[in-house]
This record gives structure tokens, C-alpha cells and sequence, in this order.
């Protein structure tokens, strides 16, 4: 078994990284957590005024049950290679020491928030944002969409890039802009993981 068994995949939400880690975790049978998985109850969540609109901070370490993702991480077989998928892991000190490898997808944040805001907007609605949006009463929910993930989600992205690489992190990284051809990063981490991951059919390659 390789020494490399827990990789993570951070980034800011629509950066990305759940569609790599759903790519490559079939290629390698790794057993994936999401943090998404492991939000709190809305109400459970921390309360927040958006304009004026009460609703629920979900992009701060207060909306995960982290007991929870940890012991479900503890039970996983140690035979196995884990992807951990998460925008706020490294909050958590134990995901910190835990994992072997980062792959970390980043936007620039001088530049890209349009880019971002329409991954976000064509998730839900598939089109991309009408151009009067701000036009709209704040209570109607594709304008709520677009004021949460500028004044919410992109906020805490910004203030918080220790969540997704610590300023401290010594062990394998590798770092990806987010807007670049989804080819073009399939094929960088590609490379990057047979690094770490020792696979059978790296093994009959070698022996040929």
C-alpha cells in the first residue's frame, strides 16, 4: 500500500474540484466525502440578514458536522484510497495532519467572480445570468442566487484561503486555475496523481 492513501480536492464553490474528484475517484476505487454531505440543518445553521432577506450562512466551518465527516473518515478501511472533496476542509486541524496530498483549484479573485457567479447560476437555473438581474426585488430567487454568492460565498472564499491550502502546507501540492479548459486540468492531475497512486496497470506497464 502506498504511503500517499488520503488526497484533497479544495477550491471555491463551482471551482471545479467535484467533477475531478468524481472523475479520478472511479478511475482509482477511492472512497470520496464530501463536505457537502455534511451540512447542518438550515436552522442549525448560522443566521445572517441579506439585505433584507433573514437566511442561513452555509460557507463558514460553523454549517458542517464535523463529528460527524470525522468519524465516517476514521471508519473508512485503511487499504483504501480516500478523496476528501471540500471547500473549507483545512479549518478542521485534524484534515490538516490527515491528508497526504492537496489538489487545490483556485480562481482569481481579481477576475473571475463573473465567471464564477454564472457556474453557480447555470447549476440551478442552466442559463446564464440575464444581464438586469440586480433589476429585481432581492427577495425574488434568482436575485437572492446572485447577492448570496457575491456578499456570502465569494466574501468568505477570499478572507479564507487557509481553508482550502494552510499557509503551513509542506506536503505534495498541486494548484489549478479554475477557468482553464476542463481537458487541460483532467490532464495536469492526471499526471500529477499516478505520482502517488500506484495503480495495477502502472504495475503491468512497468513489468512490459
Amino acid at each position: 500500500m502506498s504511503e500517499y492513501r488520503v488526497f484533497a480536492f479544495t477550491g471555491p464553490s463551482t471551482s471545479g474540484k467535484s467533477t475531478l474528484v468524481q472523475h479520478f475517484a472511479h478511475k482509482y476505487n477511492a472512497v470520496v466525502l464530501n463536505v457537502d454531505a455534511y451540512f447542518k440543518r438550515m436552522r442549525d445553521m448560522p443566521p445572517i440578514e441579506l439585505d433584507t432577506i433573514h437566511t442561513y450562512n452555509n460557507d463558514c466551518p460553523e454549517s458542517v458536522e464535523w463529528k460527524l465527516l470525522l468519524r465516517n473518515f476514521q471508519q473508512i478501511p485503511k487499504n483504501r484510497i480516500i478523496f476528501l472533496d471540500g471547500f473549507i476542509l483545512f479549518c478542521e486541524e485534524f484534515f490538516i495532519n490527515s491528508v497526504d496530498v492537496l489538489i487545490n483549484i483556485e480562481y482569481d479573485f481579481n477576475k473571475d467572480f463573473k465567471i464564477a457567479l454564472n457556474r453557480r447560476f447555470k447549476r440551478i437555473y442552466f442559463e446564464d445570468v440575464p444581464a438586469d438581474i440586480k433589476s429585481y426585488k432581492p427577495t425574488f430567487h434568482p436575485r437572492f442566487i446572485c447577492d448570496y454568492f457575491e456578499q456570502i460565498v465569494w466574501k468568505e472564499a477570499i478572507q479564507h484561503p487557509e481553508y482550502r491550502k494552510p499557509s503551513s502546507w509542506e506536503k505534495p501540492p498541486l494548484t489549478l486555475n479554475a477557468t482553464d479548459p476542463l481537458a487541460t486540468t483532467v490532464e495536469n492531475v492526471d499526471h500529477f496523481l499516478k505520482r502517488f497512486i500506484y495503480t495495477e496497470v502502472q504495475s503491468h506497464e512497468s513489468n512490459s
